[in-house]
Formats: C-alpha cells, structure tokens, sequence
C-alpha cells in the first residue's frame, strides 16, 4: 500500500511485473510512471507529472501491458514535455484492461509530428 506523497525519489518508473493489488489509500505520486503487466490492480492513486519524459515506459504515464490489468479511481494529471510523444495512459495489448471511476487531466504541449493523448488504448 502506498500512503501519503511520494517524490524525488530517483525512480523514472515504477515496474510492477507480478499479480498483485495496490491499494494506494488516496497516495500522490509526483514525476514517477508505472509499467503494469498480467492481473495487477491499482486503485486510489493520484499520478501528477510536469514536463517529464518517460521514453522508457514507451512514454507513458500510465502503461498497461498484458492482461486483466485494472486501475481504479485513479487519477492522473500530466503536463506534457513539448516535443516528445506522450500518453497519460496508454493501454497496448492489454486483453481485458479496465479503467473505473478515474480522472485524466491532461496538458498537452503537442507539436507537429508528435504524438500526445490522454488515454490510447491499441
């Protein structure tokens, strides 16, 4: 369970690869992405990002990526880098992907030949 806010930590990206449920009990998360594979969980976290990067999590704040993944009163506040491909949530071959009860506010500082959305599902 994540409690309280949670920055400058030195993580990019926060991988979770294994079937788990994380509650976050209303958590904030500042700067950080998270990599989500099979059945994981993620409920009750706010993700706010300025202007950060995430090249690594196939730029995405929020990358699903396998199956029954579900995120759950989430929310999600990204002001894009210019310049640079960006997704608040992106959702890549995610069989059975589920977003309940979750907010995207999503600043995008697009330009052309760039690629910014707020939620991509593929």
């Amino acid at each position: 369970m994540f409690h309280g806010d949670f920055s400058n930590l030195g993580v990019d990206v926060i991988s979770i690869y294994k079937p788990i449920v994380i509650s976050g009990d209303n958590a904030v998360i500042y700067d950080m992405a998270f990599a989500l594979k099979d059945d994981v969980k993620l409920t009750n976290i706010s993700l706010i990002a300025n202007n950060s990067k995430f090249a690594e999590n196939s730029n995405a704040l929020i990358f699903a990526n396998g199956q029954s993944i579900e995120l759950n009163n989430i929310y999600v506040n990204y002001t894009t880098p210019s310049n640079s491909n960006a997704y608040g949530i992106l959702a890549y071959g995610a069989e059975n992907f589920k977003l309940l009860d979750s907010s995207i506010l999503f600043d995008s500082n697009n330009r052309a030949g760039v690629t910014q959305h707020a939620l991509q599902i593929r």
